[in-house]
């Protein structure tokens, strides 16, 4: 008798197991199943984003525009996406898509555009001292917009220098640069009168506030790496 309720609870506990292991199988197919719907609904959602960012771009700047990458922030539920003009794919900015901005687009591409100016205005004073060198620059007008300015310096007919030169009086600038070269007794002096020869130049536009940083480094400890 009491080997038949033995056999009876063994019998009992296998079928619980057994329903435990199913039912734990079931729960995690589901879970899988769940995890494969949502990753397909967000690979669905980037790739609308990225034919919604390309669209509008085109409409905005009457040019085609790729799409490098999109990244959805869950946090916003907005998304993050590197766009570039096919006409130009080094140039790559970065538009957003937020709650934040009422899944507005707003993409910085006549920035960046402005901002290579800047540095192909720059550039020939920086190669000057040496060929080995990183550079960023820009010129800009912060705050509000009393003179139209916006205007002139998102018409890229218009050259940055000229953009410049008409509201020099409300723009601010901002050079740095990294030189990778040995700074000795031999060429001290010339380097000194090409940093001033660039203070002048910053001096000779007039505007109303600028920074200049330019750092120097070993170029022994860089002489492997990419700079």
């Amino acid at each position: 008798m009491e080997s038949n309720k033995s056999l009876y609870f063994k019998l009992v506990a296998v079928v619980l197991l057994i329903g435990l292991m199913f039912g734990l199988k079931a729960y995690q197919d589901a879970g899988k199943a769940k995890k494969t719907k949502e990753v397909t609904a967000l690979k669905k959602a980037k790739e609308y984003v990225a034919e919604e960012t390309k669209l509008y771009l085109k409409l905005k700047h009457n040019e085609e525009f790729g799409v490098s990458s999109v990244r959805y922030i869950p946090e916003t539920e907005g998304y993050e996406i590197m766009v570039y003009p096919v006409k130009n794919p080094t140039v790559e900015f970065m538009v957003t898509k937020s709650r934040a901005t009422g899944f507005q687009l707003n993409g910085s591409y006549k920035d960046e555009l402005r901002y290579l100016e800047s540095i192909k205005i720059m550039e020939p004073f920086a190669k000057k001292i040496s060929n080995k060198y990183l550079l960023s620059c820009d010129f800009w007008v912060d705050g509000d917009d009393p003179y139209n300015f916006r205007k002139k310096y998102e018409d890229l007919s218009i050259p940055h220098q000229e953009v410049i030169k008409e509201f020099h009086s409300i723009m601010s600038g901002n050079l740095f640069i990294q030189y990778f070269i040995d700074i000795k007794e031999s060429n001290k002096k010339e380097i000194q009168q090409k940093i001033y020869e660039i203070v002048k130049y910053l001096e000779s536009l007039k505007l109303g506030s600028y920074d200049i940083e330019i750092e120097f480094y070993d170029e022994a400890y860089f002489k492997d790496k990419d700079v």
